[in-house]
């Protein structure tokens, strides 16, 4: 029977993998003292992922399965039930951590608009983000190539915006196809860095993180002795943003953006539970459903914003397009509420009206029911008219009163003359509707 894996041993095995992904191969003993003084700092909850990893190796190494019957059923039905269980498990756990995270959630974003009059709450600035990865490893590490921010205010709507391409660095060993297929299907920003993205050196992601936090500083909230960041995005890219600062502050090598995540100093949020709060302060509350499905709806999804890359090659995942998406959404469920008026670019896409202009064309055919003219009267100007006497055409005005005008007497004067033989014989199978001719 192979022997049982433990969550720790995982742990420690994932900071040997970290530093072989940097070209740095060291024995695992060297890992021990380092990786023995985390563990122990560690709580139950931030073990979690560690145990569940181990639980589920177990089940697949632990319990033989012989498929040529005898005992090996027995062994294959309990290990599906194992399995059964354990995911049974692990969702229940998952559920209780969903909760868990949206009532801090709720409780962070009160502290953030708790005390602000109406007033300057509406001129507040908030802070959206959005991110692309190259990839993402079994160990949770989140590889970032593009990183978006959006400063927004209810009044001013969308104020500034911060934009950057990343060099994540080599792909990690045994992942190239997976980032492949992943850039290939989504972003399309190519493994090979772009030439204005951010370089690969400590000393490049220190910079960046200084002009991030510069731009951002005006989300700084006071809890308790510390200042915290708190950012918003969607909701299903909190963890990924969250983990692509995370990825730039450890290999950059500075102490205090590593403490900034060490101390919980930093934090993005769920941009539907903004939503929620916002709406309730207006006096019109929601729930969270209704808010995350407006901030899901693809009302906007097309709109012009993106970055120039994106923007030639015709490519829709841009971060910075995502983020101004996002936020012409959050501005259409929110600002009827402040009784905000929208301004266009800032709250909501500019609509290009020489796009969807047309030229009406006449509803009647001018030749047998003219233009109504100034004065009363139908009038056509220089209108090709035929005497069917003759069968020849004439160009001439015609003026008629509205209270002689009869459209029959048109038609009459169209229609064929009892033994005269018409020059056009499409005309004699009706007003629009053309016989072949013999």
């Amino acid at each position: 029977m192979a022997k049982k894996k433990q969550p720790y041993f995982l742990f420690l095995k994932s900071l040997q993998a970290k530093d072989r992904q940097n070209g740095v191969n060291r024995d695992l003993s060297h890992y021990q003292a380092k990786a023995a003084e985390l563990w122990n700092a560690m709580s139950h909850q931030e073990r979690r992922p560690w145990i569940d990893r181990a639980n589920k190796a177990n089940l697949t190494t632990t319990v033989p399965v012989n498929f040529n019957g005898g005992e090996g059923r027995q062994s294959r039905a309990v290990s599906e039930s194992q399995a059964s269980l354990m995911e049974a498990v692990n969702l229940n756990d998952q559920a209780l951590q969903e909760v868990d995270v949206l009532k801090r959630s709720c409780d962070l974003v009160n502290h953030v608009l708790n005390g602000i009059p109406v007033e300057e709450l509406l001129s507040k600035k908030f802070f959206i983000v959005s991110s692309n990865v190259m990839v993402v490893t079994m160990e949770k590490d989140y590889y970032p190539v593009e990183l978006g921010i959006m400063s927004y205010n209810l009044v001013g709507g969308i104020e500034a915006k911060m934009h950057d391409f990343v060099n994540p660095g080599p792909v990690p060993t045994g992942y190239m196809y997976k980032a492949k297929s992943h850039c290939e299907a989504t972003h399309k920003i190519p493994l090979v860095p772009l030439p204005e993205a951010i370089p690969f050196t400590s000393e490049a992601y220190e910079t960046l993180l200084t002009n991030i936090t510069i731009f951002i500083n005006d989300s700084k909230v006071r809890i308790g002795s510390q200042d915290k960041y708190v950012l918003f995005a969607h909701g299903d890219q909190c963890n990924q943003v969250y983990k692509c600062f995370e990825y730039l502050a450890s290999r950059s090598n500075s102490d205090d953006f590593i403490k900034l995540f060490d101390e919980g100093r930093f934090s993005v949020i769920d941009l539907a539970v903004l939503l929620k709060q916002l709406l309730e302060v207006s006096g019109s509350p929601s729930t969270l459903f209704v808010c995350q499905d407006a901030l899901n709806k693809v009302a906007y999804d097309f709109c012009p914003g993106s970055c120039d890359f994106h923007e030639e090659i015709d490519n829709n995942y841009c971060a910075l397009g995502f983020a101004r998406r996002l936020l012409y959404k959050f501005s259409d469920h929110v600002l009827p509420s402040f009784g905000i008026t929208p301004v266009p670019d800032k709250h909501l896409p500019v609509v290009d009206d020489s796009a969807i202009r047309c030229e009406a064309g006449p509803l009647m055919d001018e030749e047998l029911y003219p233009r109504r003219s100034a004065g009363g009267s139908r009038s056509v100007a220089g209108s090709v008219l035929r005497d069917v006497t003759s069968g020849s055409w004439d160009a001439r005005s015609v003026t008629s009163n509205d209270s002689r005008f009869n459209p029959e007497d048109r038609l009459r004067d169209v229609m064929p003359v009892p033994g005269i033989v018409p020059s056009d014989p499409r005309r004699t199978g009706g007003i629009g509707r053309g016989v072949r001719p013999n």
